[in-house]
């Protein structure tokens, strides 16, 4: 039942829909289980409805586990519709730094709806080898009455992978009732966006230098008012229509970086004409390292036409 159909103008005061409903908000919002004790948090709710009887953290905990087995059951009902289901698996650390293995299902319905759910998010402690990681997908597939339907497996670039998934393979072969087909040939399926990461970042590398010195040409700009007038008086002596200002990169996501440099070249004469201006600003690259962005410029624009062309979420490929 969805909160829409509970507040209709027939409202009727229901224990246990109100009781689903702080459950679901206890797990949404991430909130403690003693929340519900805070003296606060009590008078709040009896505002609102004084009949609620507000139960406490030992009730709210077993509403969850309960919740938990009830979605694991649906989700179970639906992996029985499909005959072939792929995964796709990664590790995450929260922000307390506890390690976990999240694993994906993808797979069609009877209808031809391709669907993707969690079925599994379980701490993994360390050392994160491949055999762990194996014996995690092992336990996950055999517990969801899954294990005979598995086509594939798409992971990251790393190591462990390459073992867990031999070994994943492996079991498949010698026990599962449809093993992978062609030996496993095409069992172990590596993830395109983080392979064309990897490559990118290796390119990153080779004009480090540059990329630094553009980021802080544009920080430099925009740091002040006064900065930005000055920017502008660089550009229009240097006959530059001011548009779309560049944008400082998120270092850790390659595509803004591309941005940033893509925006960043046509206003060269710009930061050039400034250079000579303005004697604080000391980061102006030098021609080279302007080749050196402009050749980057097209070698990014390869992969991320690449990454923008791969399938998007919700869609079927080979």
């Amino acid at each position: 039942m969805t909160l829409a159909g509970t507040l209709n103008l027939a409202w009727v005061f229901n224990q246990s829909v109100s009781q689903d409903l702080l459950t679901k908000l206890i797990i949404a919002n991430k909130k403690p289980f003693t929340s519900v004790e805070h003296p606060i948090f009590k008078a709040f709710i009896k505002s609102l409805q004084p009949k609620f009887k507000l139960f406490g953290q030992t009730t709210i905990k077993k509403d969850i586990i309960k919740m938990y087995h009830a979605m694991k059951e649906k989700i179970m009902h639906k992996l029985k519709e499909s005959r072939q289901i792929a995964l796709t698996t990664d590790l995450w650390t929260s922000s307390i730094q506890s390690p976990y293995m999240v694993i994906s299902s993808h797979y069609m319905l009877s209808d031809w709806t391709l669907r993707k759910r969690i079925i599994s998010f379980k701490e993994l402690p360390p050392p994160h080898t491949g055999l762990a990681i194996a014996k995690q997908l092992i336990s996950v597939t055999v517990d969801l009455k899954i294990f005979d339907k598995i086509t594939s497996v798409t992971v990251d670039n790393a190591s462990s992978n390459d073992v867990a998934i031999a070994r994943f393979a492996s079991v498949l072969q010698d026990k599962s009732k449809n093993p992978p087909e062609l030996n496993g040939s095409y069992f172990h399926v590596r993830c395109v966006a983080q392979m064309i990461n990897l490559i990118v970042k290796e390119g990153f590398k080779e004009i480090s230098e540059a990329i630094a010195k553009i980021r802080a040409s544009v920080q430099y700009i925009k740091l002040t008012p006064a900065r930005k007038q000055s920017f502008q008086r660089a550009c229009e002596m240097s006959s530059i229509p001011t548009q779309a200002f560049p944008t400082v990169n998120v270092p850790t996501r390659w595509n803004s970086t591309y941005l940033m440099i893509n925006l960043a070249i046509p206003y060269k004469k710009a930061f050039d004409y400034l250079s000579m201006q303005d004697s604080d600003y000391t980061v102006c690259p030098t021609f080279a390292e302007w080749a050196e962005l402009e050749a980057m410029k097209e070698f990014l624009s390869i992969f991320n036409t690449a990454l923008r062309d791969t399938p998007p979420k919700g869609t079927p490929a080979l």
